[in-house]
């Protein structure tokens, strides 16, 4: 299980990156795979017309800024900048792309959001994407530590808010104040948790403090604002050796010296003492158990609850004499008693962590069979208590789900998961382009070797495991009887459902028939994957695939026609969605349609599809068939022979057509054997509307507009 902490990454304060880092290296310890995404380009949800507009002479500003960050381009001249990447490049393992949140989804499985500020209701930070809108619904989506901060709650932002908290399993928040609000304005419970800094320890923080680079002793002062009372209070400390950090560079000796993550944990651990008005300024303090004192940045008045974070923070540790304001200035302290703050802190440290522990544990994408899942079902003929069940995802693809009250954690559905396995293949060592000569050509959308070898196995009183159109539902289905073949022939272009084709496969090759599979080739690997062995008595076919998509899109996009009885994708000349009655009536025809579009121009696959691992040379089938591109005119089929096996029967057809040519030459440019399709811009605006939704809505929000013949001829 992969998990992707949602945080902001785009700011560098010491703070902000250091908390990112702590709940990454926290969740990495805990036995998880995890990184952090680079939210730069996230944008603002309540920004209006005049803000944008203020926004955007700032981003005019920061040009150069914007272009490095989107090519990579590092300014060497910006020793700050450079010192934060850096920090983040070595220690934050990122995910750079925010923008194709499909793949996010196939990729992890769980969803952290936290900590910092990240729940503002401010206008000037407000965002859904921290409150995970965008993660499926099959996927978990985890609280750690969010600060709410200031701003208005409007009742428009409420009702934006409450069901986006509604879709959390688990909820924590670091103050007080913001728990309070989750329950006053939207009923909801949470559990308070400690900011993900003090989840690490002084021996873990060791790992990135760099070396002492002031060698005399000294007094840190590390502001985050520029109140005047601060230099008052700081008179009766000038005799301290003061270091002065503002802004993420250091004053000292007359020297200005710019740091980063690294240099100020440094400057922290090796201080004689902090006096600061950083909240992340007085955790480090506590971690590295040094004598520190706390101004207040703010006026503490009923509208302003800025300090709120750092109250409940001195409250916790029974401290009260060290968070000092510009009405009350303290120079006499005791010195903190690092037992008895460390007695209240662990105790707190310990319930955030087993808090995140439990979350992680016991949240439902703990049953999701993988990421990236195919569809293709090996798991669910292979659990022994029937336990996987085939749910919807939020863009229509079905995902393999363990259910908790059946599963018995045998394992065995991963054992038989092309995701966790290395995968066998063979490389073609003929090829023909072949075509038969009889009755089976005419209805075949390419050659008709798929029929002619179909047919051929059941004369030998074998068995043929095909994908037919049944209604709506595209699906595989055993076939015995020759007059049964024409419902396999044609291009089906959506993905099939297996349902338990390959638990009945298997009791024939136990009964020695002979048997046909024909599929795409995570099917056909799924087939081998599930029957573990060899069978001499098994031929499969696996097929040229371009990607499949999710069979719901094709039924969303086909329900205003009633009574359909087939569908049929393409013809021998050119691509052409036709449906038909159950008396094989047309009822719907257009050879410029925006189902196949989309398809043909990769816009609407399945997510696994554009990083498909049988796109290669090599096939996992004993025979692979495809169109044969180079020679049109002719409509033959590509026959890639793989096996021993795919060689004899092949070579028992009769009335046939094929000529023997270089497999390499014949597949040069075919993308089905080279490489997965790309991705096109299209795709993320069809994502995004397609998303809890349905591919009309998709196709309306990426505003696909069809010419004449925009499809192309075969």
């Amino acid at each position: 299980m992969k998990v992707l902490i949602i945080t902001w990454m785009k700011y560098n304060n010491f703070g902000t990156v250091l908390q990112a880092y702590a709940l990454q290296k926290k969740i990495t310890k805990l036995g998880y795979d995890v990184k952090t995404l680079d939210d730069h380009g996230i944008g603002f949800d309540l920004i209006d017309e005049k803000i944008y507009n203020k926004a955007f002479k700032i981003i005019k500003r920061k040009t150069n800024t914007l272009i490095k960050i989107i090519f990579k381009k590092k300014d060497t001249s910006n020793v700050k900048e450079n010192l934060f990447d850096k920090f983040k490049n070595d220690y934050i393992k990122i995910d750079y792309n925010s923008l194709d949140k499909r793949r996010l989804n196939n990729e992890y499985q769980v969803f952290v959001t936290g900590s910092d500020q990240i729940w503002s209701p401010s206008k000037y930070i407000f965002s859904k994407f921290y409150y995970l809108d965008f993660v499926d619904k099959l996927n978990s989506k985890i609280s750690y530590a969010p600060s709410i901060g200031k701003g208005k709650y409007t009742s428009k932002l409420k009702r934006i808010i409450k069901p986006l908290l509604d879709n959390f399993e688990y909820i924590s928040v670091r103050e007080e104040k913001a728990q309070k609000i989750l329950k006053d304005l939207f009923n909801i419970d949470s559990s308070l948790v400690s900011d993900p800094t003090l989840l690490l320890t002084k021996e873990d923080y060791k790992e990135v403090i760099a070396k002492r680079f002031i060698k005399e002793d000294y007094t840190l002062c590390y502001f985050l604002s520029n109140n005047d009372w601060y230099f008052k209070y700081l008179e009766k400390y000038k005799k301290e050796n003061l270091v002065i950090l503002k802004d993420n560079t250091i004053f000292y000796n007359n020297v200005k010296i710019d740091i980063g993550p690294k240099e100020f944990l440094s400057l922290i651990y090796y201080s004689n003492k902090v006096i600061t008005d950083s909240y992340h300024g007085t955790l480090f303090s506590l971690i590295f158990e040094k004598e520190f004192i706390t101004l207040k940045r703010f006026k503490s008045t009923k509208n302003n609850k800025q300090n709120s974070r750092l109250e409940h923070l001195f409250n916790l540790i029974n401290v009260d004499d060290r968070f000092i304001d510009e009405d009350n200035f303290i120079y006499s302290f005791k010195k903190l008693d690092y037992k008895n703050i460390n007695s209240y802190l662990n105790k707190y440290i310990e319930n955030s962590s087993n808090y995140l522990s439990n979350a992680l544990k016991n949240c439902r994408a703990n049953n999701l069979v993988t990421g990236y899942c195919t569809s293709c079902m090996a798991c669910y003929n292979n659990c022994p208590k029937d336990a996987i069940e085939m749910k919807l995802d939020s863009y229509g693809e079905l995902k393999a789900v363990k259910n908790k009250e059946k599963c018995i954690s045998c394992g065995l559905c991963e054992k038989v998961c092309q995701n966790n396995v290395d995968i066998k293949y063979n490389m073609p060592f003929i090829c023909y382009g072949a075509k038969t000569l009889d009755e089976g050509n005419k209805k075949s959308t390419s050659g008709g070797v798929a029929y002619k070898l179909s047919k051929q196995v059941l004369l030998n009183n074998g068995v043929v495991y095909g994908c037919v159109v049944e209604n709506t539902k595209v699906i595989h289905k055993r076939i015995t009887n020759i007059n049964d073949l024409e419902k396999t022939q044609g291009s089906k272009y959506t993905q099939s459902y297996i349902g338990n084709t390959y638990k009945q496969l298997l009791e024939d090759l136990k009964n020695n028939k002979q048997v046909l599979f024909i599929g795409s080739p995570c099917e056909a690997s799924a087939l081998k994957l599930f029957l573990g062995k060899d069978y001499d008595n098994l031929i499969i076919v696996d097929l040229a695939c371009h990607g499949n998509v999710p069979q719901k899109n094709l039924e969303d996009y086909i329900s205003k026609y009633k009574n359909i009885g087939n569908i049929k994708f393409r013809n021998k000349h050119e691509y052409k969605l036709s449906l038909y009655d159950k008396d094989n009536k047309t009822i719907y025809e257009n050879n410029n349609d925006s189902y196949l579009y989309c398809f043909l121009k990769d816009i609407s696959l399945k997510e696994v599809c554009h990083i498909c691992k049988y796109a290669t040379q090599k096939r996992v089938g004993d025979i692979t068939l495809g169109d044969f591109w180079k020679i049109k005119d002719d409509h033959l089929s590509l026959v890639a022979i793989n096996t021993e096996k795919g060689q004899e029967l092949f070579d028992s057809l009769e009335n046939i057509y094929k000529k023997e040519y270089d497999y390499m030459d014949t597949i040069e440019g075919n993308d089905s054997y080279n490489h997965p399709q790309g991705k096109p811009f299209t795709r993320y605006i069809f994502n995004n509307g397609l998303f809890n939704s349905n591919i009309n809505n998709a196709i309306k929000k990426s505003k696909i507009s069809l010419k004449k013949n925009n499809l192309k001829k075969l």
